[in-house]
């Protein structure tokens, strides 16, 4: 049996701007790359970024980003 994984949405909420200390989206917390390849993903990689960015964003937050 085959299943659909739904896409999610462009974690983009329209502040782009890239971080020189984190290399990384100040609006969405994702790479240069991720952004710029994001619709070329499909929908498992586009939930690994969006997994990874919400960690990043976690991370950058309570401090232990650079640890």
């Amino acid at each position: 049996m085959n299943y659909v994984i739904e896409e999610p949405a462009s974690p983009c909420i329209g502040i782009c701007q890239m971080n020189t200390d984190t290399g990384l989206c100040e609006g969405c917390f994702r790479t240069s790359e991720e952004i710029e390849k994001w619709w070329e993903l499909d929908a498992k990689q586009k939930w690994a970024v969006v997994a990874m960015a919400e960690d990043r964003q976690a991370r950058i937050l309570d401090g232990t980003y650079f640890d």
